[in-house]
């Protein structure tokens, strides 16, 4: 996910930037999605972007993770630790079907 876990249709990206315009016409069907993932941080005790990146790693890939201060290298490790059911990535990658928006980049494939 490339967007700021606190970006929200109340806390959109700015609206000229490249992201803003990619992401804040899709942000109520992403909210959707955040929420979700909140809710299985809640459940595991970690936060939303964790659950982003375990998200990945269920689904057999290597995410790379960009971190600007120390505690986002040290919460992306975390990460790497929390094993994700299989309803949870079930559950996870029906919303993500269900809300469709691509929000791969160009040069990015298809994690399917």
């Amino acid at each position: 996910m490339r967007f700021r876990v606190n970006t929200t249709l109340k806390n959109p990206l700015p609206t000229e930037s490249a992201r803003g315009k990619r992401y804040n016409p899709v942000l109520a069907q992403l909210e959707k999605l955040t929420g979700a993932m909140k809710e299985i941080g809640d459940k595991y005790n970690v936060s939303t972007s964790q659950i982003g990146i375990a998200w990945a790693i269920a689904k057999g890939t290597i995410p790379i993770i960009g971190a600007t201060k120390e505690q986002h290298a040290i919460e992306a490790a975390e990460a790497a630790k929390i094993q994700l059911t299989i309803d949870d990535v079930k559950y996870l990658e029906e919303l993500a079907d269900n809300i469709g928006v691509d929000t791969r980049g160009e040069w990015e494939q298809s994690m399917e």
